[in-house]
């Protein structure tokens, strides 16, 4: 496969993914977003937030060394022992989430279409970091809907 085409494939496949977990945010009401439906679970909104800063760090921060959109935000949305799961619920509202999620998106894609996929570094290579990103949002998907069954 040319790099063009496993670009071209990444990108279709994360484009996917996330379709889909804008569906799933748009079914999860309001009232839940902020809210830890479990004890073992961060708030529903805070893994959608997650998703994007997930992405966000291993592409953007770890692959390519570049800053992250918002230092604050990224903390407020990192799974880190100092960030509790209590203090997740301090996440943005609805609009902000999905704005960061857009705006991470797009750094994304710039990345991916500027990259050597036959880079030497792990996190590039085969467009590893993009798949990283991508099975990381599948495995959110999963956990929000399993959380969507507790609120209904």
């Amino acid at each position: 496969m040319t790099q063009g085409e496993r670009k071209a494939q990444l990108r279709t496949r994360l484009s996917a993914a996330r379709d889909r977990t804008l569906w799933l945010f748009d079914q999860v009401p309001d009232e839940f977003l902020k809210r830890r439906v479990h004890n073992f679970y961060s708030p529903i909104g805070w893994h959608f937030g997650h998703i994007g800063r997930t992405e966000e760090y291993w592409v953007m921060s770890e692959a390519l060394k570049r800053p992250v959109l918002d230092e604050h935000l990224s903390f407020l949305l990192a799974d880190l022992p100092e960030n509790p799961k209590d203090n997740r619920v301090t996440i943005p509202n609805r609009g902000a989430i999905v704005e960061y999620l857009s705006a991470t998106r797009q750094r994304v894609f710039k990345a991916l279409d500027a990259a050597d996929l036959d880079s030497s570094n792990p996190l590039i290579a085969e467009g590893y970091g993009w798949e990283f990103a991508l099975q990381h949002e599948c495995q959110h998907q999963e956990t929000i809907a399993e959380m969507m069954t507790l609120i209904h």
